[in-house]
């Protein structure tokens, strides 16, 4: 499996963080036919395993135990940044996992701010680095990368795609 080196690689940088905590995840789907919503999955299950408490707040239901279908898409992913902040204060985090920048990238730093929660976004492909090329997104997601506690790439090209565009010293390849 492709996918399992790089999972396996997240869940040990969860466990560096915190010796016990509590994750939000911010997904697209939970769905393990899907690409993203097997890696969700995948990373829920290893975090669950590992004893990690997770939630996961999605824009589309799969009925994966704990999912929440209340992320919103396009434009109206703005309106997901109060549900996403009522969460946080409410679920009392220390980590919110964005998997991609862009939206949820960007709606996890922008709940999270002021808060004591770290903001971890993985980078998996073109929507971590196509935003950084576009006037309307580039500024946000700079931003969102900047502030993120971590950087997570699946590999060096995005890394080094990234870096072309924002100087970063929170990023790795896992």
């Amino acid at each position: 499996d492709v996918c399992a080196p790089s999972i396996a690689n997240q869940w040990r940088t969860f466990k560096s963080f915190l010796p016990c905590m509590k994750v939000l995840y911010l997904v697209h789907s939970m769905s393990p036919l899907t690409g993203w919503g097997r890696m969700a999955h995948e990373l829920v299950a290893g975090c669950r395993e590992l004893g990690i408490e997770v939630d996961v707040l999605s824009e589309k239901s799969s009925g994966f135990p704990g999912e929440k279908a209340v992320l919103k898409k396009s434009w109206r992913a703005l309106l997901s940044v109060g549900v996403v902040r009522k969460q946080l204060i409410n679920g009392r985090y220390d980590i919110v996992h964005s998997l991609e920048v862009n939206p949820y990238g960007v709606i996890g730093h922008l709940a999270s701010l002021g808060l004591p929660v770290r903001h971890v976004i993985s980078a998996t492909g073109a929507y971590s680095v196509r935003p950084l090329y576009q006037f309307a997104t580039s500024f946000i997601v700079s931003s969102a990368y900047k502030a993120a506690s971590a950087v997570l790439c699946i590999s060096q090209y995005i890394q080094d795609e990234i870096l072309k565009k924002v100087f970063l010293n929170n990023i790795r390849v896992i």
